[in-house]
């Protein structure tokens, strides 16, 4: 199951809620975007921002949006934060399924 808000939507874009009971947090800001999701009772997905702090809490996805320097990812339309969000939830599945 998949819920989730939108808390801020420019400057960053920011979503927060819960993936298969387990809370998680996207963020898109400057020119790259973060998802991630704490596995570990009582964390908040907030302190997971590097795949090295997400080995044995959670989970953690982050890629560059628009031109390097740029800010695009700090206005990113919402539609396309949803479809993001849909593909990490989609990825974060099948890396636990396998």
């Amino acid at each position: 199951m998949l819920d989730y808000r939108f808390t801020c939507d420019a400057a960053p874009v920011q979503a927060e809620g819960t993936v298969d009971g387990h809370p998680f947090y996207f963020r898109a800001r400057g020119d790259q975007w973060a998802f991630s999701v704490a596995e570990e009772t009582g964390l908040d997905p907030v302190y997971i921002d590097s795949a090295e702090s997400a080995v044995g809490r959670g989970y953690f996805l982050a890629a560059e949006y628009g031109a390097s320097g740029s800010f695009a990812a700090s206005y990113m339309p919402l539609a396309e934060a949803r479809d993001l969000i849909g593909e990490c939830v989609g990825r974060y599945r099948a890396d636990r399924s396998a």
